[in-house]
Parts: C-alpha cells; structure tokens; sequence
C-alpha cells in the first residue's frame, strides 16, 4: 500500500512541477517576441546640417528676458516670431531687483 501512495505522490508532485516550469517560462518568450517586434522598428531619419539650413526653419535667436514668469521662458525665433516653454516647475526666482532669474545649478 505505501509504495503504491507513494508512486501515485511522486507523479503528482512530478506534473506540479512540469506545470510550474510552462507557467514560469511561457511569459519570457512572450516577452522576447514583443521585444524582438518593437526593437525590429525602423531608426527615424536623420536630416543633415545642410538640409536644416536650406529649409526655411526658423531658430532660436535667444531669450527674452522681459516674458519671463516663475515657470514660462519666452524665446525669440528668427523669423520674428516668438515661442513660449511652459515647465510645470520654477525655473525662475524673483532677485533683488524684482525681476525673474534663472536658478543658477
């Protein structure tokens, strides 16, 4: 009696432990097929310095100081026009003078 609940355990414990391996291992190469698929994606296109300065792109000719809160910078643009950078932190402190500095790192 001992040798056969004994068998009928060892087979048990057997396909607890087969089923244990699938389920810990099916995961890894789902994960390494998604891997493969996003890392498969194509590199975006680098354009050249040449072609930057042959479009008609405006660049930043600098900041305005004036425009400035405690979370906004304001730059002027080449072409005139101008651009606002909203932080969702301060990146000024008001000085002594009363106006907006740039914390200084």
């Amino acid at each position: 009696m001992r040798t056969c609940s004994f068998g009928f355990f060892v087979k048990t414990i057997s396909v607890i432990l087969v089923l244990a391996v699938l389920l810990v291992f099916m995961p890894e190469s789902v994960l390494a097929e998604v891997g493969e698929a996003i890392n498969s994606d194509p590199t975006p296109e680098t354009v050249s310095e040449e072609e930057l300065q042959s479009a008609d792109l405006a660049c930043v000719v600098g900041e305005v100081d004036w425009r400035r809160t405690y979370n906004t910078k304001t730059f002027r643009l080449s072409d005139g026009s101008f651009t606002l950078a909203d932080y969702s932190h301060k990146v000024h402190f008001l000085d002594e003078s009363g106006s907006w500095a740039d914390y200084d790192n």
